[in-house]
């Protein structure tokens, strides 16, 4: 008798679940293969904590090389982080409108919504890039270093805020990755770069590979070699893996891309930039205070 009410309560329970969540949403099938939610998800994941462990890595390495450096190196990465968020505006609106293509079937468009918003993407990140290498030192100011930890600030933020178009395009290409179902991909880009990071940093920090960089300047430049090694990676996928691409300028798409890209990076951007005012804050208590928050 127990057995059967068992067996009546699990059945119950299961109609109750199918009324309250619609179990066929977490996948889909795409040229006839399925793809699940957990398997853009796990990968989405590990990409967004391999590109914040870079940061986290740099500042543990530096820290053993100059204590100054380790808040340098900490509040240039904010600034960059920033113009990051600023420069992510035209993959949000890439992602939100291509997919939209896709969903209907049009393969056409979508790929000329990409090719689209990567043109854009190149032109903005390379004002920007030489924006933040001609203004490292105005911008590190405002948020209170002084000393030798500006000097540090100021190399570390030209080299990596002067390239910041290459971690850009790396990021362009992961998404749009993501947004084909090749999800796998990114997170086995985000191993590459955050590997080949610490490679490089120890080679360059602590072996001196290159006799003239030192300091935050080898950490910098160490770093944007590991971006560029993952962006051969992930450019080889995107062109083996079929994704939509169409080469051409389309400015019928760019008020599509940034109505919607502009309101999915406020958040973002909003969060970043109070994290930015309290880092100025600390900075005003001495660089000490800076390290430990660091």
């Amino acid at each position: 008798m127990k057995n059967g009410q068992n067996s009546i309560f699990k059945s119950s329970l299961k109609e109750k679940l199918k009324s309250l969540f619609d179990f066929s949403v977490l996948s889909i099938i795409d040229n006839g293969k399925r793809i699940t939610f957990l398997a853009i998800f796990i990968p989405k994941l590990c990409e967004t904590l391999f590109a914040r462990l870079i940061g986290t890595v740099n500042t543990l390495m530096i820290s053993g090389y100059a204590q100054n450096a380790v808040g340098a190196t900490t509040s240039a990465t904010q600034i960059v982080n920033i113009f990051s968020i600023l420069m992510n505006v035209t993959v949000t609106g890439c992602t939100i409108t291509m997919s939209i293509e896709l969903g209907r079937g049009n393969r056409e468009r979508a790929g000329r919504i990409i090719s689209t918003a990567l043109f854009m993407t190149l032109l903005t990140s390379g004002f920007v890039s030489l924006f933040l290498f001609v203004a490292a030192e105005p911008l590190l100011k405002l948020i209170s270093l002084e000393g030798d930890a500006l000097i540090y600030g100021v190399e570390y933020l030209r080299i990596r805020g002067g390239l910041l178009f290459i971690s850009t395009i790396n990021g362009f290409f992961s998404t749009m990755l993501i947004c084909n179902g090749k999800a796998v991909h990114t997170m086995i880009s985000g191993i590459i770069s955050n590997t080949m990071n610490v490679i490089f940093v120890y080679l360059l920090l602590y072996k001196n590979l290159i006799p003239w960089l030192s300091g935050t300047a080898a950490v910098a430049t160490a770093t944007e070699a590991a971006v560029i090694s993952s962006i051969i990676y992930s450019v080889i996928m995107f062109a083996h893996s079929g994704c939509p691409f169409t080469l051409c300028f389309d400015k019928s798409f760019l008020g599509r891309l940034y109505k919607t890209g502009i309101p999915g990076s406020i958040a973002s951007l909003a969060y970043n930039l109070a994290i930015t005012l309290t880092v100025a804050f600390i900075g005003v208590m001495g660089i000490v205070s800076l390290n430990a928050y660091s």
